[in-house]
């Protein structure tokens, strides 16, 4: 493993023995263009009611250094059911939520990109367990500074309730 430190900007070519190899070397960052990944995709419900309204949400996430504009697709059982554009800056997070209401009993797959998820929908439902939060994975980083420095605190909030909640932290 070899190191180098450019300092002029333009092309440089790297040879060793009869391997060559380039970089370049610019003055400005370049940006990454504006990419869309999608995470997380789930339902509020696993089971509902039929005329039941369930929430399907998703994280949308602009992963280039670029603000950009992007269209997300719902499907349900492979029917298009709604189209939502959006706009994010770059590096931007956001969660997306859609409504869906069935009137037939069933399984229903909800597709978004390449994601996927299901819930079934019934004549009686079982009743939603409200949101119960539980707190894990304390992080502190660093464990020593001087005076004025930051300090990181990260905790690990998960939902295993069914029903959507806010968790306040104090």
């Amino acid at each position: 493993v070899f190191s180098t430190t450019a300092v002029t900007e333009g092309e440089h070519t790297v040879s060793i023995e009869d391997l060559t190899g380039t970089f370049q070397v610019t003055l400005e960052a370049v940006s990454k263009p504006a990419k869309l990944e999608l995470a997380n995709l789930r339902s509020n419900r696993a089971e509902a009611e039929v005329g039941e309204t369930l929430t399907i949400s998703v994280l949308a996430s602009n992963t280039g250094d670029e603000a950009g504009e992007f269209s997300l697709e719902l499907f349900v059982n492979s029917q298009l059911r709604e189209t939502e554009n959006i706009g994010l800056e770059g590096g931007e997070t956001v969660t997306v939520q859609f409504e869906v209401v069935e009137n037939a009993e069933g399984t229903y797959t909800v597709t978004l990109g390449d994601l996927s998820t299901s819930f079934v929908i019934k004549s009686e439902a079982v009743p939603v367990k409200p949101a119960e939060f539980h707190v894990s994975d304390l992080s502190v980083d660093p464990t020593s500074v001087l005076a004025g420095e930051t300090v990181e605190i990260s905790v690990k909030v998960t939902n295993v309730g069914e029903a959507s909640g806010i968790y306040s932290v104090d």
